[in-house]
């Protein structure tokens, strides 16, 4: 994809730190908000077509209910050790 390149886009800094605090750059608050970020993305349509979007973004909003679903080994630990 050469959108920087036809838009002749300046390159930036490298962004160091945080990026959710400030850092200048646009990052879905949580992974749940990355679907929806993704399938409104102006860029990520004209690139990839708004099917394979629509398609993409659908996959990973299965893939966060699915994460929401599973319990982690570290969550047993502390529900047992507090049982």
């Amino acid at each position: 994809m050469d959108h920087g390149i036809e838009q002749r886009l300046a390159i930036t800094p490298e962004t160091a730190g945080n990026v959710y605090s400030g850092g200048g750059i646009s990052v879905p608050p949580t992974l749940a908000d990355a679907p929806a970020t993704f399938r409104s993305s102006v860029l990520a349509q004209e690139a990839f077509g708004a099917e394979v979007v629509q398609h993409y973004a659908h996959l990973a909003q299965r893939e966060v209910g699915h994460a929401r679903r599973q319990v982690t080994g570290a969550e047993r630990q502390r529900w047992f050790s507090r049982a």
